[in-house]
């Protein structure tokens, strides 16, 4: 039978149904499924005895009012925000800014955490809400560039970066920033857009030297074996989400970890003994089992409603960063930590839930890259404040004092809500692969 497309009523009729719908990348998609539908029904009509034309004219009746029905389609296909997400971010930053005034009250240091928190967090936003409303897509061509620029970027800080605490710093101006604490969601984000574009075109051990072998052993040489972890988690959820080879993972990410901890850490006894602090740490109480044990001792002290707002915690180093989680149930009691732990869940559970609604490839692999991420930053920030994990670089997500760390992450955020955005806009019949082509 003659394709039902051709005729002049049908062209018309689609025509009319997707001037109402603002999604045009989806127009060729809701044209086919309209024809199909219209051409069951003319068979329809047609096998009862009636003439092509008439039955035409029938089916289309039958299919209702194309302003109706593009309505619904285009309602169907609105691009969404995810306000709660946004919610959660929102309080996130405000505690953030809570935390760093307390901070800045009872600090010793002539800095403004508070006004630097302020700051970040409103570049932070500015950048999070400009990428929710850009098509994240629009990066997916470009994603090997930018991970051959992330590496080239983190072996430039390891040759030429100024050494701060053992880790390589860039400075920008008045802005200085340690570039392999933010790389790991730099490099999952152009992983993602690799493994969606190009995964099952490489042999295995070609995807594990390019994708985790070559950033292992920067991270191993930069001293960040949190950040090795962080991007690795990242990977993992993503190679399994393509592949459910779990042992075959394993046999190469286990001696890479070895490897990347015994260039770190095996060759330095104090880190040897700092890292492993955690497991007893009052056998150097005044040493590398210090922060564990002021930690521990903070917490239990403060029991359910804490030593009050701003409380002085004078043995207890670095409340803006890594011991932040620490000091916030120190000064508003556990039921304080409590919360947080509530709203980090919940938190993660919304990415999960994003995740899973998320039907094209690149943005599902980001996704679940990103949630990967969040979720080790939260649970060890929190863990290593109780020494069940070991004191490391490591706080928590846009809370604390971060700086650029906050930037990247807002950032991560910002795509996350463009994927969500547009997850009923990107046509089911597209090429996974590559949901830019036409």
């Amino acid at each position: 039978m003659k394709q039902i497309g051709y005729e002049e009523a049908v062209r018309q009729y689609l025509q009319k149904v997707c001037k109402q719908v603002n999604a045009r990348e989806l127009h060729p998609e809701i044209k086919l499924e309209l024809q199909s539908h219209i051409q069951e029904l003319v068979e329809e009509q047609i096998s009862v005895g009636l003439e092509r034309e008439q039955a035409i004219e029938i089916a289309i009746r039958q299919m209702g009012d194309p302003l109706l029905v593009g309505d619904q389609l285009n309602k169907a296909h609105k691009a969404r925000i995810d306000w709660s997400l946004l919610g959660l971010i929102t309080i996130f930053i405000g505690i953030g800014m809570l935390a760093m005034y307390a901070v800045e009250l009872v600090s010793y240091r002539n800095y403004s955490f508070f006004m630097n928190k302020i700051t970040y967090s409103i570049i932070g936003i500015i950048c999070m809400l400009g990428l929710c409303f850009w098509d994240y897509r629009k990066l997916l061509p470009y994603s090997k560039a930018l991970y051959i620029i992330i590496l080239l970027a983190m072996g430039w800080g390891l040759l030429f970066g100024q050494q701060v605490n053992g880790a390589p710093y860039f400075s920008l101006g008045f802005i200085r920033f340690n570039f392999l604490a933010i790389s790991p969601f730099l490099l999952i984000l152009s992983l993602a857009g690799m493994m969606a574009s190009s995964w099952k075109k490489q042999a295995f051990s070609l995807k594990i030297a390019v994708y985790v072998l070559i950033p292992s052993v920067l991270y191993g040489f930069g001293n960040s074996l949190i950040s090795l972890m962080i991007f690795l988690t990242g990977f993992s959820i993503m190679y399994l989400s393509l592949q459910k080879h779990i042992g075959k993972l394993l046999c190469y990410i286990v001696p890479l970890l070895i490897i990347v901890f015994v260039l770190s850490v095996g060759t330095n006894a104090q880190r040897i003994e700092r890292f492993f602090a955690y497991t007893n740490p009052y056998n150097d109480p005044q040493g590398s089992g210090y922060m564990v044990i002021q930690s521990m001792q903070s917490i239990h002290s403060a029991g359910w409603w804490g030593h009050g707002f701003a409380a002085v915690a004078s043995t207890l180093p670095t409340i803006e960063s890594e011991m932040l989680f620490t000091y916030l149930i120190y000064s508003l009691g556990w039921i304080a930590g409590i919360g947080l732990g509530a709203l980090a869940l919940i938190f993660l559970i919304r990415l999960a839930s994003i995740a899973g609604k998320v039907t094209d490839l690149y943005g599902s692999l980001a996704v679940k890259g990103f949630l990967a991420m969040f979720t080790i930053e939260f649970i060890w920030s929190m863990l290593m404040s109780f020494g069940v994990l070991p004191i490391t670089g490591v706080s928590i997500p846009f809370i604390s004092n971060g700086g650029m760390l906050t930037l990247v992450q807002m950032a991560s955020i910002g795509i996350i809500l463009s994927i969500y955005r547009q997850k009923n806009r990107i046509p089911a019949r597209s090429n996974s692969t590559n949901p830019l082509s036409p």
